[in-house]
């Protein structure tokens, strides 16, 4: 007795009058940048900084620099404590 297998890569969902969802083998692309905890070399206040920062980010407490842009992922003047998530 055989059993006939529907993928679900072969569906798709209408909703609504005229859209479709996309199929399930699509994958939905992930975001590169992230916000990151980053700690001051000279005082050692911590600062949540954007990973692709377009100017400089100076420390609040100090202002000692932070992060300087470089064109795609910034430069780090401190200790990166992980991600804000």
């Amino acid at each position: 007795m055989q059993e006939k297998v529907e993928y679900a890569w072969n569906k798709t969902k209408k909703i609504g009058a005229s859209c479709i969802m996309k199929r399930a083998h699509i994958w939905i692309p992930k975001p590169g940048s992230k916000f990151q905890r980053v700690q001051c070399k000279e005082c050692g206040e911590e600062s949540v900084v954007y990973s692709h920062v377009s100017s400089i980010v100076t420390c609040k407490a100090c202002g000692n620099t932070l992060a300087e842009p470089t064109g795609s992922i910034c430069k780090p003047n401190g200790k990166i404590l992980g991600s804000a998530d």
